[in-house]
């Protein structure tokens, strides 16, 4: 047999592999699917039958915690300790966390469109698709990013966080998966983006401080120019030319060695 023909027959059993393999998950993988979304829909319903009329006053305070003044009050904050500390690193890292997130998330809700749970037991307004929750991604974004800020200690953070996704739960715009992935995706997002600028403000302050114009093809400001003279005949010899001359002998101008 051939190099083409061996090929061609590798390919083919190939071939015939990823087609089994592709039967298998189109019949295993749909039931694994519709399960959890059965349990994730009667654990949010569970949830949803645990409220009270005081239990949603406080769900509905909590919940703001992850709208849109939590996104605009920590890029406030990220600009205000850039300023304080001379860095503007840490304002750049801040927006990228914040807004980087709700465009991440707002992208998976279009792309996805999963329904909502039941709107008849919804306690406050929603107007999108339902995963992942842009108000629990925000609330563990904010948490990373403030926890970087100002150098605090990210578990109580998270729990706040986590208590923000559940309110949403509570209040019966989200399931529970819901909640949980955008937990993830705003703790996730805000993670890499502080790692990558503290890697950036380290690898900057490691760089040597290079003078003015160094490198930039700029001539560096010249020093001031010391007076500069000329080494002359000493005033003995002057004397000593101004006699020769009154007794008539010829006087050279070259200073003796």
């Amino acid at each position: 047999m051939t190099l083409l023909g061996r090929t061609l027959d590798k390919l083919d059993r190939i071939l015939r592999v990823l087609r089994r393999i592709d039967t298998g998950l189109s019949l295993l993988v749909p039931p694994y699917i519709e399960t959890w979304d059965l349990l994730d829909r009667r654990a949010g319903e569970r949830i949803r039958g645990l409220q009270t009329p005081g239990g949603v006053q406080v769900a509905k305070a909590a919940t703001q915690a992850g709208s849109w003044p939590t996104h605009v009050g920590v890029m406030v904050d990220g600009a205000a300790q850039a300023r304080i500390r001379g860095d503007r690193t840490i304002a750049l890292t801040t927006i990228v966390s914040m807004a980087g997130c709700s465009g991440i998330y707002t992208v998976v809700k279009a792309g996805l469109g999963r329904e909502r749970p039941d709107p008849d037991g919804h306690r406050v307004r929603v107007r999108d698709a339902s995963f992942p929750s842009g108000h629990a991604a925000t609330a563990a974004a904010a948490a990373r990013t403030l926890a970087e800020l100002h150098d605090l200690p990210k578990l109580p953070l998270f729990a706040l966080a986590a208590g923000v996704a559940f309110s949403r739960i509570y209040l019966g715009v989200h399931h529970p998966s819901d909640a949980i992935a955008g937990l993830v995706l705003g703790w996730s997002w805000a993670s890499a983006v502080s790692a990558v600028g503290s890697r950036f403000a380290r690898d900057r302050a490691l760089l040597p401080d290079s003078p003015r114009g160094a490198g930039t093809g700029r001539d560096t400001p010249d020093a001031p120019l010391e007076p500069h003279t000329l080494p002359g005949p000493s005033a003995d010899q002057l004397r000593a030319r101004r006699k020769a001359r009154a007794s008539g002998h010829p006087v050279s101008d070259e200073d003796p060695d």
